[in-house]
């Protein structure tokens, strides 16, 4: 295993949805996202503007990032803008579709000030290694892991 820092922008690029998790009023409250950039450590996101559950501006929050052989946890706190500028920058036309009538949206973001990663190979890989540990007695290495670079 190695213990190395990679920046968020190159740890989720292609991660589409993240798992945001803060203290509401309720306890712990979990939330999964559509990623809409990542940037400088920011990770942004659109949501509608009548959400009831959007945390206040600087709530502590836990992002979670998962695909097949990659995990990133990370730390930050929340804000929360209506800024026109910021949502056509962040808008799409997937996501815009949402955002019609009604509904408006709220731009959240979480700037980011720590996290960890791991990584694991693929099923026949992790076979080999862990075959290959036993037959030597030794406790497996497999995959990777380290800080984000924030």
């Amino acid at each position: 295993m190695t213990d190395d820092n990679r920046t968020l922008e190159d740890l989720v690029k292609g991660v589409r949805v993240a798992m945001l998790t803060f203290d509401g009023p309720r306890g712990l409250e979990s939330r999964p996202l559509t990623v809409q950039r990542v940037e400088d450590g920011t990770v942004s996101f659109l949501v509608g503007d009548d959400t009831e559950w959007l945390p206040a501006d600087g709530t502590a929050a836990n992002l979670a990032f998962v695909d097949d052989k990659l995990w990133v946890s990370t730390t930050g706190t929340t804000t929360t803008t209506k800024d026109p500028a910021t949502l056509e920058a962040l808008g799409d036309p997937i996501s815009d579709l949402w955002f019609t009538g009604e509904t408006g949206a709220v731009a959240l973001a979480v700037r980011v000030d720590h996290g960890d990663w791991w990584t694991a190979p693929g099923f026949l890989q992790t076979a080999v290694k862990l075959a290959a540990a036993k037959a030597a007695g030794e406790p497996p290495e497999i995959g990777d892991e380290g800080s984000v670079a924030v």
